[in-house]
């Protein structure tokens, strides 16, 4: 119900102006290296009952998804600062 009165009177919180659709793709890449790291770390934990190519791959992966996450947090930090810079640029 509350729900509803919120859409209705028009109402958003503060937070939701600053999240958009690349925030949330950030924050889910970030989720995945994290969900990686630990499964990395389990299997370190019992590296000697684990298959050295296994393990080499999941580190391979590991990196992968890093260096995307990287990338992708890069790509929208600029994308971000050429959109201020442009909104700063125009005539009021």
């Amino acid at each position: 119900m509350r729900e509803l009165f919120l859409r209705a009177a028009g109402y958003r919180p503060d937070w939701l102006e600053k999240i958009n659709a690349g925030t949330l793709k950030v924050k889910l890449a970030g989720a995945l290296v994290g969900i990686s790291g630990i499964h990395l770390l389990k299997s370190f934990i019992d590296i000697s009952k684990k298959d050295p190519d296994q393990v080499k791959w999941q580190v391979i992966i590991h990196i992968v998804f890093l260096f995307s996450t990287l990338a992708l947090a890069y790509t929208e930090k600029v994308l971000h600062s050429s959109e201020s810079n442009s909104t700063k640029l125009k005539p009021s």
